[in-house]
């Protein structure tokens, strides 16, 4: 038999062997879809991306958690502040003996000395001091219940977002009409003592009592004969109901921001079982992928027997051109690195850029090795040959950045001719200080896993390059949300 005839016989075994190997990922891959098929469009997600979904939302829940104690806690300060409140009472009698006093000490400081010195610590203005502070003590002490519900100058615990401790910041003062602890202005009973008191403890606006007109004493005098007592009953009550009302305001501002993080705080535990619901589905359509693959083992081994056994009946010069070609040899590694191949990629070992590339490699060997023999046919009439020249680079078209350090990447058609490889570089500013990242091209897109954390800088470029040299194109950079 001459060895035309031989060559000829082996590129059409060659072309038989691949197309049995496409058989053979076609078979796999139409036993285990029907698995793939009963479960949702959403189980095409990975086990990883779930994962770190359910990480996502964990750590969500775990704040709106702390948000709810802190919210809990200061509902029920502000319901013992409102009870407080309303269980405060204007002692009367109190008053008037404080209001008693209070004549008193301004009847001795209008009878001193006109070169007599009225500086703060003089004893005069001291009990002045202290008398009118008792007067209005039961003023004082509403204000301090609601003081107690500012921490001025302590900040915020660290787990408490900055939009949290404003909104506490800006509901309180709006709630009660206080600013920075001081309280909105109300209905002063005697405020010519006041502005007196006032003029006495600044410093140096009075110094004797002879810059003290007899006008002001006067006034003084008038305003506590016009029974002070029951304006500054009036101006607790007026103060009381204020803050009351005001307090109402917050409970009812808090339980809507309980309620609130309450349904979310649902919606993620309803997020977190459908997540659950996926991971439980991916596990069963691996367990029916595990057992077809079992299946797919034996009927690759009965295939390659039932081959190699057929060796005994094919005639000798055949046979022998077979096995010196490695025909056979190939048939079989072939066939298990096919296998390989899709149990990797099916068990996630393999990412879908590496799988394809895989394949491909694979596929492009064997239409090589039958080009080479159909080439050794025709010496006779050999096909000019052309150069191999540098390749041209591929520009990346569009590039997106998506949520957990991922990337989608487009190219421009028509890139990277004469490259006998393509492969997609990048970087993390700051982290790295070249390309230390590389993965093969997929010219119809794909979609990149950096690891780059949130807010970080990712710059890509490719690679073409043959044996006549290597170019790379213009850089393009995102940045991940």
């Amino acid at each position: 038999m001459g060895f035309g005839l031989i060559t000829e016989k082996m590129t059409r075994m060659r072309i038989i062997v691949l197309l049995f190997c496409f058989c053979l990922t076609q078979m796999f891959f139409v036993r285990t879809a029907t698995a793939r098929d009963d479960s949702s469009k959403e189980d095409s997600v990975s086990r990883e991306q779930l994962a770190d979904r359910r990480k996502d939302l964990r750590a969500q829940q775990q704040q709106l958690q702390f948000e709810l104690a802190a919210l809990t806690n200061d509902l029920s300060t502000i319901q013992q502040v409102r009870i407080a409140l309303t269980n405060s009472l204007f002692d009367t009698e109190a008053a008037q003996n404080s209001l008693a006093d209070l004549s008193n000490a301004v009847a001795i400081l209008d009878h001193l000395q006109p070169d007599t010195s009225l500086l703060q610590q003089s004893e005069e203005v001291v009990n002045l001091q202290n008398s009118l502070n008792s007067f209005e003590a039961s003023l004082a002490a509403l204000n301090s219940k609601i003081y107690a519900l500012f921490p001025i100058g302590t900040p915020a615990p660290n787990q408490m977002q900055a939009p949290i401790e404003q909104y506490y910041s800006t509901l309180l003062r709006d709630s009660f009409a206080l600013s920075d602890g001081s309280s909105a202005p109300q209905e002063d009973p005697i405020p010519h003592l006041n502005r007196l008191s006032n003029r006495l403890m600044s410093y140096g606006r009075v110094t004797k009592r002879s810059e003290i007109g007899t006008n002001v004493f006067y006034a003084v005098y008038v305003e506590l004969s016009n029974d002070p007592v029951k304006k500054l009953h009036s101006a607790f009550d007026q103060r009381k109901e204020q803050f009351i009302q005001g307090a109402q305001n917050v409970i009812k501002s808090l339980q809507q921001e309980m309620s609130g993080r309450q349904v979310q705080n649902t919606n993620i535990n309803g997020d977190i079982a459908k997540i659950d619901k996926q991971v439980a589905a991916l596990s069963n359509t691996q367990a029916v992928i595990n057992q077809a693959l079992v299946y797919t083992v034996y009927v690759v081994i009965i295939a390659l027997v039932l081959i190699y056994y057929g060796l005994l009946y094919t005639k000798v010069e055949i046979a022998r051109e077979l096995i010196t070609s490695r025909l056979v040899i190939e048939l079989g590694t072939m066939a298990f690195l096919l296998l390989t191949i899709v149990i990797l990629g099916l068990s996630e070992k393999l990412d879908k850029p590496s799988l394809g590339t895989l394949i491909g490699a694979i596929a492009g060997y064997l239409l090589a090795r039958n080009k080479a023999d159909i080439n050794a046919q025709t010496q006779e009439r050999p096909l000019p040959t052309m150069q191999l020249t540098k390749p041209t680079p591929l520009e990346i078209a569009s590039l997106r950045s998506q949520p957990g350090g991922h990337f989608d990447l487009t190219y421009v058609a028509g890139g990277g001719l004469n490259a006998t490889e393509v492969i997609l570089q990048w970087k993390i500013d700051g982290q790295d200080a070249n390309f230390a990242h590389d993965t093969p091209v997929i010219v119809a897109g794909q979609s990149i896993s950096t690891n780059a954390p949130t807010g970080s800088t990712v710059r890509f470029k490719t690679l073409a390059r043959n044996p006549q040299g290597q170019v790379e194109c213009a850089e393009k950079s995102a940045t991940t949300p």
